[in-house]
């Protein structure tokens, strides 16, 4: 009978353990994976027009056209991706605290720090304001899109937790557009301590991990998250296992918040200003 329940007893204790594990979380383990661009120079650099000192944010629409935010402005800037430059400007709401911007068919969705989005129809010229249960302590950062799903994805650069300031992993959240509802279970938590155990030569760096801006590889099936603060670039392949993480270059990368591909696996981020004019960096797939 003892040797029954000592069997019962590990059995329990295994189905817990197992169970507390999230398919959200980083891996234990640093992988082999090969990172397709060479970050440590851009094949292009554009210097972006003042308007855009503060840019916040970066998508591509179908037609080939980039989209971003002066983070203080209500203004849609389209951008020439073969130069930088302003093709056109789109009133969509007042001044705000505008932190991501994500293009979707004839929508575009933007959204503040505080966790509303404003969700824009190019046809009806409209805007409409969506709540979360963000808040101004999750201090949104990015936005981007998870075509497989219909997800708009919402980098937090504050806590990543929707109940308590002082969480200690990082967050990634999630807003259907098929059932235009907000995901309370983060779509991707970061560890921080559990990375910074797999690159402790880095940790000073990891342990500022705030995620900046956010978007899917539909190639390669992979998210990539920036996170401006450590200057840094965590790849994670579909399962949402973290699979890479690079050191970027703080002269390259002054202040990246935005990133997008386009239909050439193009990889594109943009930095702030920081007392300087912002630029957008455009990296080419290496060749295989």
């Amino acid at each position: 009978m003892q040797n029954l329940w000592l069997i019962v007893y590990l059995t329990s204790i295994i189905f817990i353990t197992n169970c507390s594990e999230s398919p959200k979380t980083s891996t234990d383990k640093k992988s082999t994976h090969t990172l397709n661009y060479s970050l440590e120079q851009a094949n292009q650099t554009y210097t972006l027009n003042h308007a855009l000192i503060e840019i916040s944010g970066l998508s591509l629409n179908d037609d080939g056209y980039l989209y971003s935010l002066n983070d203080e402005q209500g203004i849609i800037y389209v951008l020439d991706k073969t130069s930088g430059s302003i093709v056109e400007e789109i009133a969509f709401a007042g001044p705000g605290d505008y932190e991501g911007i994500e293009v979707v068919g004839d929508k575009v969705y933007m959204i503040n720090s505080s966790g509303l989005i404003y969700q824009f129809d190019k046809k009806l010229q409209q805007t409409e304001v969506i709540r979360t249960p963000l808040s101004n302590l999750n201090n949104v950062e990015g936005l981007g899109f998870y075509p497989d799903e219909q997800l708009l994805l919402i980098a937090l650069k504050g806590s990543g937790s929707l109940t308590t300031k002082y969480a200690k992993f990082k967050s990634i959240y999630s807003y259907s557009l098929v059932s235009n509802t907000f995901h309370e279970e983060p779509f991707i938590r970061f560890d921080v301590d559990s990375i910074k155990n797999l690159y402790p030569e880095m940790s000073d760096r990891i342990h500022e991990l705030a995620p900046s801006g956010v978007a899917f590889n539909t190639f390669s099936e992979e998210f990539y998250v920036l996170s401006s603060k450590g200057k840094l670039l965590l790849i994670l392949n579909k399962e949402r296992k973290l699979v890479d993480i690079q050191f970027l270059d703080k002269n390259l990368f002054r202040q990246p918040e935005g990133i997008c591909f386009d239909l050439d696996n193009k990889l594109y981020i943009s930095n702030e200003g920081q007392h300087q004019q912002a630029n957008l960096l455009v990296f080419d797939k290496q060749k295989e």
